[in-house]
């Protein structure tokens, strides 16, 4: 195993809980059953939840599905230090991450931009009756905390994302997920929880063959 390709021996190109690029995220991010089905009802989305409830995934997997049926989008993160509405050019649709931190002037903005594009919204603020004042609707998709099987479902799609072409399967086993997931608070938590572990098993050097390998009770086993 190469020190400076340590996840090579792993079938991987780098560790997947990693921060990722937009580009990654954006491909590793699993869309909600209720997100799809309101994208293909139509109209304008908030995907409301509480911190680390998967709200920003849920508008990267969201930009995914419109632009695989040829919908322009942009994506803007407001930072806490960003109230107002960022400039919008021509677009099918806008996708607005962490919403409720526009101020008046921006949500009278956001709702006039309502008017020529399709708009989804990250927000844990209920925006719906700003819209219904403007005789919009808004329709809502709640995340609740992921449970167990949709975190399995994450941590699968991440290996995925990362695998490199032709590697043999990699695996994280039941024991080593449900440790992470109990351990956490939020799946924010846990995915730093993977990071270190997955990170000390590449450095380390995997006890058994990448194929089935179970990485994270391997992880676990270690002293």
């Amino acid at each position: 195993m190469s020190r400076w390709f340590p996840f090579q021996a792993l079938g991987l190109s780098g560790n997947p809980f990693r921060v990722l690029t937009e580009e990654e995220w954006e491909e590793a991010a699993l869309l909600p059953a209720a997100l799809e089905e309101a994208l293909e009802a139509g109209g304008h989305v908030q995907v409301l939840g509480e911190r680390a409830f998967g709200k920003s995934s849920a508008l990267r997997a969201a930009r995914r599905w419109l632009k695989e049926r040829g919908v322009s989008t942009e994506l803007h993160y407001l930072t806490p230090d960003r109230a107002e509405l960022p400039k919008v050019g021509r677009t099918g649709a806008v996708l607005l991450d962490e919403a409720q931190r526009l101020s008046r002037g921006g949500r009278r903005a956001l709702v006039r931009l309502a008017g020529r594009a399709r708009t989804l919204l990250g927000t844990h603020e209920d925006l719906g009756p700003l819209y219904r004042r403007e005789g919009l609707a808004l329709r809502t998709v709640r995340l609740e905390r992921p449970g167990f099987q949709q975190f399995a479902a994450f941590v699968e799609r991440r290996l995925q994302v990362f695998r490199l072409p032709g590697a043999c399967p990699v695996l994280l086993g039941h024991r080593g997920l449900l440790h992470a997931y109990d351990s956490a608070p939020d799946v924010r938590a846990a995915e730093r929880l993977l990071y270190d572990l997955l990170q000390a098993l590449a450095d380390g050097g995997p006890e058994r063959g990448a194929s089935g390998l179970d990485l994270l009770d391997a992880a676990q086993e270690q002293p």
